[in-house]
C-alpha cells in the first residue's frame, strides 16, 4: 500500500533558525542595552544581520551571535 503525503505550507513546521532574525537580535539588544547602558546597539545588530545571515543554519546563526556579544559586552560580565 503506497501512503500519500501532502505537504502543505500552511502546516509546515517554523524553522528554529527563523527565531533568530532582526527582531528577535534587536530585542536581545534592547535588554542588554537596559543593564549595560554603554551597550553599542547598532554595532551589535549590524554585525550580525548582515548579508550572509540568511544563508546561515542555526548553530552557526547562534554562534555568530555569540561571537558578537563577547565582542560587545566586557570580558568580566556576569
Amino acid at each position: 500500500m503506497v501512503q500519500l503525503i501532502v505537504t502543505c505550507p500552511k502546516y509546515m513546521p517554523k524553522l528554529l533558525k527563523n527565531s533568530y532574525n532582526d527582531q528577535s537580535i534587536q530585542d536581545l539588544a534592547l535588554r542588554i542595552r537596559a543593564v549595560y547602558p554603554l551597550f553599542k546597539i547598532d554595532n551589535f545588530i549590524n554585525d550580525i544581520i548582515e548579508k550572509t545571515w540568511d544563508k546561515l543554519e542555526l548553530k552557526a546563526r547562534m554562534r555568530k551571535i555569540t561571537m558578537n556579544l563577547g565582542r560587545y559586552l566586557p570580558s568580566d560580565y556576569e
